[in-house]
């Protein structure tokens, strides 16, 4: 069975490499992108910034691996906050687990993000 034919930038020029990845299935999505703030890397990110559904928890996820995944976050996430310091590392997280992609993006989104682990905490069972 022959390859697919590599898909085309309009006007027959080479796609970008994280788009082929994207075509082929074979991208990690953004986890800045699907913010409101955006992804302040633009096209040097190495994650995929096109439209990807959103995540979805399926099953209720062990404690362990919530608490671990939060002790992490907040670890990395611990204020003052520099996004770009801890881009790659939050990325690593999003990419590994679900909880923890979710997680960012609601930290994200956080109108005070400063006070986020506390009233996460606060919230889990």
């Amino acid at each position: 069975k022959p390859a697919p034919p590599v898909p085309r930038a309009p006007g027959g020029g080479e796609l970008h490499p994280a788009i082929l990845r994207h075509v082929n299935g074979a991208c990690e999505p953004c986890v800045f992108h699907a913010a409101t703030r955006g992804c302040r890397h633009g096209n040097h990110c190495t994650y995929c910034h096109l439209n990807h559904a959103p995540p979805v928890v399926d099953r209720r996820v062990r404690k362990r691996t919530r608490d671990k995944i939060t002790s992490r976050l907040h670890t990395l996430l611990r204020p003052p906050v520099d996004l770009d310091a801890v881009h790659a590392e939050l990325q690593k997280e999003a990419v590994h687990h679900i909880f923890g992609r979710v997680m960012i993006q609601d930290y994200l989104e956080d109108p005070d993000p400063t006070n986020f682990f506390n009233t996460r905490l606060q919230e889990q069972p």
